[in-house]
């Protein structure tokens, strides 16, 4: 009944080697960015509130950054396993003009108006006040971000995500270290409050950026051809195209839609305390969903090398062979995500309350709110873990982008959204209705997500 365990020798090792890493860089990310959320919500519940829906803003753009990297990855991954350099580097060079282009205007556009962007995201006059230089200032950053993360993305694809653990792990530590100093005044630095948020991320994404720029010249693990990657061509424009622009579209409309629940948190009474809670909750509930990033990520390189080196498109044995290694990974998703919603009630049980209200100063309701959510998150954990696996890992992977933007889009706007809207603005039920509205919305978008998988129509060779 488990055959589909006993898989080739090294397998396990392999997705142990691309797994682990994925999962350390994400738990180290989220974990700095949680650090960050608790110094500047020392500042105060506005301070955190209007922080939070400042870099709100730019989360469409990292979702977008994100579509961008999972586009190539899509290609990159089936053309390694091909053995095509010449080809990776024509992606990478497009991903670059692509991801590059985007940014400058994004960037471009906060830069001149912050002030009314915060009026978008909140109508608070107090929280656009503060979130409005905030935004002027670290705006670059997100530009660097974008193009550094494309960079890393193609080289997860091929099976080094070790490069990207290293450059975040030091990009974050460094801003970690400037918030404690910029934020505070500590060390002799100037204590600028939010602002000295702002100007530790951009200091720390020029860090990142120069690093990143550093190992792709000198790197012998994969030396780009740059005549290709400069003029990728009509060919693999196209290819992105099919393959990239359905996933760009996919997580920019996932992104856009993910960031209306802060808004509607943010336009519901009492908006800097349920905007606080959402944002606790989420930074705790990101870290320790980012054991299951790692077997997801881990699923789309590993089957795209699969299909990419078979030569022939969806022939019996490919599928048959994907479809089993798609079951494997799952099994193990399922398992990481049901310790993560253990791991996560465990904290909102003993440690949540105390640390919020005693370290942070948080309030007690805001507090308790807060703790309300993380267990309704533990509740979703699992779910979460595995529709993350089959449509970010699996479906993409096998080349079905569509069905995969079709599946993740639809549940949120037909479901998760309305419920939120309903609850939170109408009924005026409270901030933990928009989480419990997201516990809706996963489950039943594992319904299809599974019957998707189990149909393996999703199994497609791109390089062919």
């Amino acid at each position: 009944m488990l055959s589909f365990l006993k898989q080739e020798p090294g397998f396990y090792g392999r997705m142990y080697r691309l797994a682990v890493p994925i999962v350390l860089q994400n738990i180290i990310n989220s974990g700095l960015a949680l650090a960050d959320t608790f110094m500047v919500g020392v500042l105060g519940e506005a301070e955190l509130a209007a922080v939070t829906l400042a870099n709100n803003v730019f989360f469409v753009l990292i979702i977008m950054g994100f579509g961008i990297q999972s586009g190539m990855a899509v290609l990159i991954s089936q053309y390694w396993g091909r053995g095509d350099n010449r080809t990776i580097s024509r992606v990478i060079g497009l991903g670059l003009y692509v991801s590059g282009g985007i940014a400058a205007l994004f960037v471009a556009a906060v830069m001149c108006f912050p002030a009314g962007v915060m009026h978008i995201a909140t109508s608070d006059t107090e929280l656009a006040a503060i979130g409005a230089p905030y935004l002027s200032i670290v705006a670059p950053a997100f530009f660097m971000n974008m193009v550094s993360m494309t960079v890393l993305g193609a080289f997860r694809s091929m099976e080094n995500p070790r490069v990207g653990l290293a450059v975040l792990a030091l990009s974050m530590g460094v801003n970690t270290l400037l918030n404690y100093m910029l934020i505070f005044g500590n060390f002799g630095a100037p204590e600028l409050g939010v602002k000295g948020a702002a100007l530790a991320t951009l200091i720390s994404r020029v860090l990142e950026i120069l690093l990143t720029a550093g190992y792709l010249l000198i790197n012998k693990y994969f030396r780009v051809d740059w005549r290709a990657a400069l003029r990728p061509g009509m060919y693999i424009t196209k290819q992105f195209g099919v393959y990239g622009i359905p996933v760009i579209i996919n997580e920019t409309m996932w992104g856009l839609g993910f960031t209306l629940y802060p808004i509607i948190a943010g336009h519901m009474e009492g908006a800097a305390s349920g905007v606080a809670a959402f944002t606790v909750a989420l930074n705790v509930d990101r870290v320790l969903g980012a054991l299951f990033f790692g077997t997801g990520g881990a699923a789309a390189v590993i089957i795209g090398k699969h299909l990419g080196a078979e030569g022939s498109d969806a022939s019996p044995e490919s599928r048959r062979t994907a479809y089993d290694l798609g079951k494997a990974m799952l099994l193990i998703t399922g398992a990481v995500g049901v310790a993560a919603g253990v791991l996560l009630t465990l904290t909102a049980a003993f440690a949540a309350k105390p640390f919020l209200t005693g370290v942070m100063g948080m309030e007690d309701g805001t507090a308790s709110l807060a703790r309300v959510i993380m267990f309704i998150n533990a509740l979703n954990m699992p779910v979460r873990a595995l529709n993350f696996t089959v449509i970010v890992g699996i479906l993409r992977g096998g080349g079905d982008v569509k069905a995969a933007a079709v599946i993740d889009i639809a549940f949120l706007y037909l479901i998760g959204l309305p419920f939120a809207f309903v609850a939170g603005l109408i009924l005026q039920y409270g901030v933990m209705f928009i989480f419990l509205g997201m516990l809706i919305e996963e489950s039943t978008k594992l319904f299809i997500s599974l019957r998707r998988f189990k149909a393996r129509v999703w199994v497609k060779n791109v390089t062919v």
